[in-house]
């Protein structure tokens, strides 16, 4: 390919350069987007929390009030309210915020921004004020710009260090060579192995870094999964409350993850697409010989078929014979 015909120590240098900024800037833009959703949204959770703790308490109260003294008509009363109290909460479409595990930390807050720039979207919590909602429009739109141009940059840094190999291995030629049926076909296996390397990888590192949740090793191959392809169902999440080690694995393992899938589905729309043109031209090839040998058998019967001759021919020889 075109970048595989440039020179290989400015390019790989060139390229090294862009890949550092541009990961830079995908981590400080979702270090920005932290700090802005950990400040709208962190208070009012915190203050909802509390207000919850405390409702649960008195309503426990109650409850332990009611057991020991049911003909109470004031504790039968907020019985009832409680029940309907457990109902309304029950039909919300967002949790009470727990005190013990709060979403919107500031690690939460980072991870709830790495979904939006990468498009996962798990689900999982969103934001509960109507400025959160604006910050959601706002920060996806530029966010998602910056992430594209970055993941860009680095799928360019990626297919740059392949021609690096491709010039250095015999073995490694085809990743260089573009067009060519052969080597398409041998690109899309590689790049779909490399994925599924990486695929099985990360689900082992998942396992280890989530103990705490006890993931097994199809959780994390499922989890694996729906995150690089951005489905994003968001049944099984990292444990993202504080910036620890699960939460820099999850960044960098799905930022590497998205690339090296949208290159493997690249190279299969590829390998597709001349697949495709090869069976249009046998296809054609074999039409227009279908038709030439139809052409052909056409010809020879006509050519081998005796004259017939006509029925006013045969009467006017017959008068001739008769004449004489």
């Amino acid at each position: 390919g075109l970048l595989c015909a440039m020179p290989a120590q400015p390019l790989w240098r060139y390229h090294w350069c862009r890949c550092l900024s541009a990961v830079a800037a995908y981590l400080a833009t979702a270090l920005v987007g932290a700090a802005i959703f950990h400040g709208l949204e962190g208070g009012i959770e915190l203050e909802r929390a509390r207000e919850y703790q405390s409702a649960k308490e008195e309503q426990i109260s109650y409850i332990q009030g009611y057991l020991r003294s049911d003909a109470d008509p004031y504790l039968a009363g907020n019985f009832s309210a409680l029940i309907r109290g457990l109902e309304r909460y029950a039909a919300s479409n967002q949790h009470a915020p727990d005190l013990e595990a709060l979403n919107w930390t500031f690690g939460g807050s980072f991870f709830f921004a790495i979904t939006i720039m990468t498009t996962i979207g798990y689900g999982t919590f969103t934001p509960y004020s109507a400025g959160g909602r604006v910050m959601v429009v706002v920060f996806g739109t530029l966010g998602l710009a910056i992430s594209v141009t970055c993941i860009t940059v680095l799928t360019n840094g990626f297919d740059a260090s392949f021609c690096w190999l491709a010039r250095r291995s015999m073995r490694l030629r085809f990743l260089g060579k573009e067009g060519q049926a052969t080597s398409q076909s041998r690109r899309s296996l590689f790049y779909g192995s490399l994925f599924f390397a990486f695929w099985l990888a990360c689900s082992a590192i998942f396992v280890a870094s989530e103990r705490e949740q006890d993931w097994s090793f199809g959780i994390a191959i499922y989890y694996s999964f729906v995150t690089f392809t951005t489905i994003g169902f968001g049944d099984y999440v990292i444990t993202y409350s504080e910036i620890g080690r699960g939460l820099v694995l999850f960044t960098l393992l799905t930022l590497l993850g998205l690339i090296i899938f949208a290159k493997m589905l690249s190279e299969v729309a590829s390998w597709l697409q001349v697949a495709l043109s090869f069976v249009k031209e046998e296809v054609k090839e074999v039409v227009h010989d279908a038709v030439e040998a139809i052409g052909h058998t056409k010809a020879h019967g006509e050519g081998d078929r005796a004259p017939v001759p006509s029925a006013a021919g045969s009467v006017r020889q017959a008068d001739v014979h008769v004449c004489m």
